[in-house]
């Protein structure tokens, strides 16, 4: 039997980015686990940007990530996608801001976390940026 199911994970207050899941599942099948997020914690100097983060996302289900300003949504995307990896060899480089990452993401049953971001697309694990662009139909 089908039911419909609303989750609410996390919380809105200390600005932290909260996972809006709007699923249906079948009982007695198994849910594949998709996207295994666990722990994850990401710091750009001593700032602490994305704090304790865990979610799963199962196959089949649509997830929506909201949250006020600096609460880590864009953190969170860059990092599941792993262009954060990118991000801290760029500051290394050239000798600007430390960036660290704790935690574990695991995508189909496979810890990707130091896995570049060109074998995340190969996976299809990948990252797009909202479109802010209004065409003049869209406007009015």
């Amino acid at each position: 039997m089908d039911t419909d199911k609303h989750r609410f994970d996390g919380l809105i207050k200390d600005k932290k980015p909260i996972r809006v899941s709007l699923c249906s599942s079948v009982s007695n099948f198994l849910v594949l686990v998709m996207l295994d997020v666990q722990n994850l914690m990401v710091f750009f100097e001593n700032a602490l940007a994305l704090n304790d983060f865990s979610m799963k996302v199962e196959e089949g289900e649509i997830v929506g990530v909201i949250g006020s300003n600096s609460a880590g949504k864009t953190t969170l995307m860059n990092t599941l996608s792993g262009l954060i990896i990118d991000m801290r060899t760029k500051e290394k480089r050239k000798g600007g801001e430390r960036i660290t990452v704790y935690g574990k993401i695991v995508y189909k049953g496979e810890d990707v976390t130091e896995t570049s971001p060109s074998d995340r697309v190969k996976r299809a694990l990948s990252f797009q940026e909202k479109d802010t662009r209004f065409s003049r139909k869209a406007a009015w």
